[in-house]
């Protein structure tokens, strides 16, 4: 996943002097801010015709990501709320439903998070896509 290659040039996120790593999601990243690059060669292409589209897939992968953290802390909400409804039903019944509610809304913001996470993903995608498009078709 992170094969590192040749030094390349200055990186377009951070400016910094950096090699391109091969990644699963970005095809190439920076060795040092983990950005999306255009490599050739295993080159950095100092600055793509792409790289507003770069810049946005890397943004939209971050908030993917947050949304993801979000809807694992959620989900550990929603199970840890449902557990202890299930445990203080026969005690107090009012308390149960209470903590029932909370672990049927913790559930729905989870799942909620995780659909938007897949969006953003899709679109970190389509923009990444799209500055590789944009790249190569000006190197034509």
């Amino acid at each position: 996943m992170t094969e590192a290659t040749t030094a390349g040039s200055r990186c377009p996120h951070c400016g910094i002097a950096a090699r391109a790593e091969r990644s699963s999601f970005f095809r190439w990243r920076c060795s040092v801010c983990s950005g999306p690059v255009v490599a050739e060669d295993g080159r950095i292409v100092a600055s793509p015709p792409g790289l507003p589209g770069l810049v946005r897939a890397h943004r939209a992968r971050a908030m993917a990501l947050g949304w993801f953290a979000a809807a694992v802390v959620f989900a550990c909400i929603a199970t840890l709320a449902g557990g202890l409804a299930l445990l203080l039903w026969p005690a107090t019944h009012t308390t149960a439903v209470v903590l029932a509610a909370v672990a049927a809304i913790a559930a729905i913001v989870a799942l909620t998070g995780r659909a938007r996470g897949a969006r953003r993903n899709a679109e970190a995608r389509q923009n990444l896509e799209a500055a590789w498009q944009a790249t190569t078709s000006e190197r034509t």
